[in-house]
């Protein structure tokens, strides 16, 4: 996963956030979504919605609504991020 965001911080507490990712599997075809992140409870916790976007080969036509969790592992750029939602193909 490659993603692009932007984010707003204050005291390691996330403020607000978006941006966007592309998934790629191990076939080199390509899931995108646009992310927006909420008010984070604590320093490294972020809860977030995003939405598929669309994507090539066998995610062409994706969609579909989800949410996500954040947790910062330590103190360097690790995460574990977990993804509830659902996703369409045409």
């Amino acid at each position: 996963m490659t993603c692009a965001l932007v984010s707003d911080a204050v005291d390691g507490i996330q403020n607000s956030g978006h941006g966007y990712c592309i998934v790629t599997d191990k076939d080199g075809d390509k899931a995108c979504l646009v992310h927006q992140a909420g008010k984070g409870s604590a320093p490294g916790r972020i809860d977030g919605t995003f939405q598929w976007s669309g994507g090539t080969g066998k995610y062409t036509g994706i969609q579909g609504n989800n949410t996500y969790h954040v947790t910062a592992i330590g103190k360097n750029r690790a995460s574990w991020i977990v993804w509830e939602g659902e996703w369409q193909l045409p």
